[in-house]
Order: C-alpha cells, then sequence, then structure tokens
C-alpha cells in the first residue's frame, strides 16, 4: 500500500501525518542547528527502512498549511498530482 507521509513545522509545533491525518506530534523550543549527514530510510542503529520511497520533497515554508496541535485534530490536504 501506498502512504502519503509528512512531517510539518509550525513555530515550535511538530507534527506527522499519514495520508492526510495527523497521528503524532512535538513540541520543541529548542533552537537547532544541524551539521551531520541527512539520512533518510536509515536507521543509525543498523536498521533500515523496507520499503520504497518516492518523490521525497524538504521545504521551507507550510505547504500544507498545517497546524499541528497535542489533540491530533488537524489534518492536511494530500496532493492528488
Amino acid at each position: 500500500d501506498w502512504h502519503h507521509v509528512a512531517l510539518c513545522k509550525t513555530g515550535s509545533h511538530y507534527g506527522v501525518y499519514r495520508d492526510g491525518v495527523q497521528v503524532n506530534y512535538t513540541y520543541d523550543t529548542h533552537e537547532d542547528a544541524f551539521s551531520g549527514i541527512l539520512l533518510i530510510g536509515a536507521y543509525i542503529g543498523g536498521a533500515y527502512f523496507d520499503g520504497h520511497m518516492d518523490e521525497i520533497r524538504i521545504t521551507q515554508n507550510n505547504y500544507f498549511e498545517a497546524s499541528p496541535n497535542a489533540e491530533f485534530a488537524d489534518a492536511i490536504t494530500v496532493p492528488t498530482r
């Protein structure tokens, strides 16, 4: 099965969405600066994602107009094309 998965950040609020429905949330006020390698589909402990990924995109803006919250009450519109 194919699924649309998105991690969206708004201010200090982070939400994970699966097929448009918010499934996870966290709040973090730290100003992190990342300088390491970005791994997608790999786990530092040695386990890897067993499946296929397509059209991975990293953007700077709130493309889905997400508003993540602790009640998991948010939703986003999944692109159809």
